[in-house]
């Protein structure tokens, strides 16, 4: 199975964002992202990807799956609930 994150707040982006504009010119670019809410906290991914590893993802070989997609998003968050 693969996974798309999409995009996520990670150590590496407040490096992009706290970047000089001449080193990173698309720093503006990932500040506004940011501002406006749409980095996901590494947390998201990180469930998706232990639900991937698990007994839930074990029919999901060959698959492509999003963070961007709802209903997979709550898939994995009511099937890993009691576990977490």
């Amino acid at each position: 199975a693969a996974l798309r994150p999409g995009k996520v707040d990670t150590a590496m982006q407040v490096e992009i964002r706290d970047s000089d504009p001449a080193q990173f010119p698309r720093g503006d670019e990932w500040r506004e992202v940011h501002r406006r809410g749409e980095l996901l906290p590494p947390e998201i991914p990180a469930r998706a990807i232990l639900w991937l590893a698990s007994h839930f993802g074990a029919a999901a070989n060959g698959q492509t799956f999003s963070m961007s997609e709802p209903d997979f998003r709550a898939r994995v968050e009511k099937d890993l609930e009691p576990y977490l």
